[in-house]
This record gives structure tokens, C-alpha cells and sequence, in this order.
């Protein structure tokens, strides 16, 4: 197998499995099973080690927040990996009380 290969397989699989989330639900059993009504891709820098977002959900929501969550998308993978982590994008969503 070529390095040129082994290179294309290990991009492949890297894209494929490059998201990780971090999800704060109001309830333990809470299913969430429509859109979040706020998304929003959030600008950090530096391995996502150098920057801030702050989202005021009182704005954002009229009722209470169900879910937060922030997640590294394989779009946002991408970015960063092409900025060298210079530029490294996560995605930011809202879900609001029905």
C-alpha cells in the first residue's frame, strides 16, 4: 500500500469520525426530537483554547431552555485542520421549551 494511500484512508476515517459535543439538558430524561431554535458557529482560536462566546438564552428563549450544546462539527474539523487549529470554528445550539 502506497503512502499516498495510507495518507487518503487516514483523512477519510478522521473526517468521518472528527465530532464531539457537550450537551447540558433542564431534565435527566428530557427527548429533544426538534431543531434547535438558535445555531450559531462560534469563532476560537488555537486548538479552541483561545477565545469566547458568550449567548444570553433569556433572549434567545421566551421560555425555558430544554438543551444546550456545543459541538465540533466535521465541517468545523476541517477548518481548523487547514488553519493548522489557527482558526478553529464550534457550533453552538439552543433548544427552547415548546
Amino acid at each position: 500500500m502506497s503512502i499516498l494511500k495510507i495518507i487518503q484512508v487516514f483523512l477519510a476515517v478522521l473526517l468521518l469520525t472528527a465530532c464531539a459535543s457537550v450537551t447540558v439538558k433542564s431534565r435527566i430524561n428530557q427527548v429533544i426530537d426538534y431543531p434547535p431554535k438558535y445555531e450559531e458557529r462560534a469563532t476560537l482560536y488555537f486548538f479552541w483554547l483561545v477565545g469566547e462566546k458568550r449567548i444570553d438564552v433569556a433572549e434567545i428563549c421566551e421560555k425555558e431552555v430544554s438543551q444546550m450544546q456545543t459541538i465540533l462539527m466535521p465541517t468545523d474539523f476541517l477548518l481548523a485542520l487547514f488553519t493548522a487549529t489557527i482558526y478553529s470554528p464550534i457550533t453552538i445550539r439552543v433548544w427552547c421549551d415548546p
